[in-house]
């Protein structure tokens, strides 16, 4: 057992360094996007500074109104529209390579795990183009990646509302304003992109393995082995160890990290992690103000958790947790379908 864990081991630090160039291209690329629409974003900010500074405030709904802002969502649409095109093909790209290197995975998984004698009355025969399009189904589930990446846009525009409304009401320079609009804001926009290539990459590479373990005919179940770092959330701790049977898809959250690891905060300075968030940083509250975080901790978690699909997103967290919607702010266990999310 030892053996065939470690081999797991492997396997999963030769899938995070496909991860890790994905995230660099794709960062790569979005620097481009960053810097067309750097400019027009300073504008806009020092617009708004020259508003402040005649005596008029700037709200969220103000902003809207204004010609400039309405001409920075076209422009902003244009772009994305244009990066989630080139995404989409590098996504489909990658899933080949998550699926050929999950069957290369699978067939040494399976050959460690036997005998020479068995192992040579083992066929890997390619798999039917049926097969292949049955799993990236699977991984999309069921969605085209064009609505799996809608929630991108309003994302990036939610990002760069926020740093302009607050960097003006605490007398931010424009110019700064500006820049975090792009650096905190519009990046939000990049961070759901890539959560949904990553989240793609991963669901390919083990439904494929899963496909041809069930195809061996002598596997007839597998395990799930977290990594057990300071990455993995509390639900993924919790089902370490868990023993699927072969027909039996792994459930996944995106990242496989609960509120977990890569759920997002809002914070003065625009959406975080929750695992990013310090003493020091001031986090929307319940009744509607920024407050000062005193003090961090984490905890061991072993039990249920509440899994919420909103926009495009997933969210895992525990029944307790509150989040703010048209009603209030409602604990997780008593959310409607109809609910109006506002802040996680």
């Amino acid at each position: 057992m030892a053996n065939v864990i470690a081999l797991a081991e492997s396997f999963r630090s030769e899938l995070l360094r496909g991860d890790a160039k994905t995230v660099l291209a794709m960062s790569r690329r979005w620097s481009a996007v960053e810097a067309l629409l750097s400019g027009s974003i300073e504008a806009l900010a020092q617009e708004i500074a020259d508003l402040k500074a005649a005596g008029e405030d700037v709200p969220k709904y103000k902003l809207w109104q204004l010609d400039r802002f309405q001409s920075l969502l076209a422009q902003i649409a244009g772009e994305m529209a244009k990066y989630s095109q080139w995404a989409i093909i590098q996504m489909k790209e990658d899933a080949v390579k998550a699926q050929q290197l999950g069957a290369k995975h699978a067939k040494q998984m399976l050959l460690a795990s036997m005998d020479a004698a068995r192992a040579a009355q083992l066929a890997f025969d390619k798999l039917p183009t049926e097969a292949v399009e049955n799993i990236t189904a699977l991984a999309q589930q069921g969605q085209p990646l064009e609505k799996l990446l809608q929630a991108a846009y309003p994302t990036a525009v939610e990002g760069i509302v926020n740093q302009l409304v607050y960097g003006t009401a605490v007398g931010r320079n424009p110019r700064e304003t500006a820049r975090l609009a792009v650096k905190k804001g519009l990046a939000g926009g990049l961070n759901h992109i890539l959560l949904v290539a990553r989240d793609q990459q991963i669901r390919n590479y083990r439904e494929m393995v899963r496909h041809q373990y069930g195809r061996s005919g002598v596997v007839y179940g597998y395990m799930r082995v977290a990594a057990r770092n300071t990455r993995t959330c509390m639900a993924c701790i919790a089902q370490d160890g868990r023993i699927y049977a072969v027909g039996e898809p792994m459930a996944l959250h995106p990242q496989d990290r609960c509120v977990a690891a890569g759920e997002r905060v809002r914070t003065s300075d625009g959406d975080k992690p929750i695992e990013a968030i310090r003493e020091g940083d001031y986090v929307l509250t319940k009744n509607g103000r920024y407050r000062r975080v005193l003090k961090t901790k984490s905890r061991h978690y072993a039990g249920q958790m509440i899994r919420i699909q909103y926009n495009g997103r997933v969210l895992m967290v525990t029944p307790e947790h509150k989040i703010k919607t048209q009603r209030g702010w409602v604990e997780a266990r008593h959310l409607k379908a109809d609910d109006i999310l506002e802040t996680f």
